[in-house]
């Protein structure tokens, strides 16, 4: 399987996807892809679209409740350093997923 490097809207690594599996830069499992855009944490709770190929970004007023908990498959390791790439400044009707939900 592929690795997808992710970003926030400034261009700063902030996790990457295997499968339908997302990582933090660290390699822990801290969510996962039910479809190819839309990423939840652990628990089921939204955490952003990919958007624009490669960025973990968080729409605005998206609430799609709790699609339920699909448990963690524990740490992968780091990826290593990945350094930024061009910011492409604000999305309308989205943010960057905050750098909490991604640290756990």
């Amino acid at each position: 399987m592929s690795t997808q490097y992710l970003y926030d809207s400034s261009g700063k690594y902030i996790a990457f996807k295997i499968g339908n599996r997302l990582y933090n830069v660290q390699g822990k499992n801290i969510g996962y892809f039910p479809d190819e855009e839309r990423a939840f944490d652990i628990q089921g709770k939204y955490l952003g679209h990919i958007v624009r190929d490669r960025r973990l970004l968080s729409k605005r007023g998206y609430n799609p409740g709790n699609i339920g908990s699909r448990g963690s498959t524990g740490s992968v390791g780091s990826r290593g350093i990945h350094g930024s790439i061009s910011s492409i400044g604000i999305i309308s009707g989205y943010e960057d997923v905050k750098r909490e939900r991604l640290e756990k």
